[in-house]
Formats: structure tokens, sequence, C-alpha cells
């Protein structure tokens, strides 16, 4: 099966506004059982932050908050490139795609 991330239209885009709102000019990837094509409908989101620079402490619970006041009808996992081991990495680099 091809990736995609297995979100509906207007969750992807809500997504996308909340990145773009709170983390403008990063990348970031979804990883994980909704790009795999393995999710259940209460299956959470994983996304990667790229970059080898950390964001700010700050910058990362703002985020976090947003996902989970928002009405998204999933949990929203957050992690960031610059603090994960080689094999998470690779996991990501293997299966992800750009949101």
């Amino acid at each position: 099966m091809p990736l995609a991330i297995h979100l509906q239209p207007d969750q992807l885009r809500l997504v996308q506004t909340i990145l773009q709102a709170h983390i403008p000019g990063r990348q970031v990837c979804a990883f994980g059982s909704r790009v795999l094509g393995t999710a259940k409908p209460a299956s959470d989101l994983d996304l990667c932050i790229m970059g080898e620079d950390r964001l700010p402490p700050a910058a990362i619970d703002s985020l976090r908050f947003a996902f989970s006041d928002s009405v998204l009808p999933m949990k929203v996992d957050v992690v960031e490139w610059a603090g994960l081991k080689e094999n998470f990495r690779r996991i990501i680099r293997d299966s992800s795609l750009a949101v």
C-alpha cells in the first residue's frame, strides 16, 4: 500500500493550520499507523518536527496544547527530530510523509 496520511481532508487542513500558526517554516512529517494505513479510528497521529535544532520548550508546549484543544478526534503526538535516537530516525526516514 502506498504511503498516505490517513485523515479526513478537513482534519489534515486543521493540522496544517495549527502547525503554520505555531511553528511556521518548520518541516513536519507524519509517521506511524496513520501513514502506513494500519490506523484504527481512535489511533493517534504521530508528527515529527524536522531539523537539527530543537524548538524552545514553550513552543512545543504551545503546539501540543493547540492540538489537544482542537476539534481533532484523535490524540496528536509530537516529537522533535533533534532529540531522537538513530533507530527512531530510521523508522521516520523510511515511512513518513511531509504534512
